[in-house]
């Protein structure tokens, strides 16, 4: 048996009675048919991965955005996408 003083995680894994929500997350999937435009490599080919964090302060929200990307370099998607 682990021991912890603080557990975060999705409030259907927890027991109602011990769980407290402070907050929200927002999840979403999108099937883009083509890179991220301006995600380039080095090599100025698009990237095959990619993660954009959007501060909360240039959205005028409580926190930031994250944002990633992944493609079939990662076995998730068709070759070319």
């Amino acid at each position: 048996v682990a021991k912890c003083k603080m557990v975060i995680c999705d409030p259907s894994y927890a027991d109602e009675k011990k769980s407290t929500p402070v907050g929200k997350i927002i999840r979403a999937i999108c099937i883009l048919g083509a890179p991220i435009p301006q995600t380039e490599n080095k090599d100025g080919n698009p990237a095959s991965s990619c993660q954009i964090i959007i501060p909360q302060k240039e959205l005028k929200r409580k926190s930031d955005i994250y944002i990633m990307m992944v493609s079939h370099a990662h076995c998730i998607a068709a070759k070319g996408k």
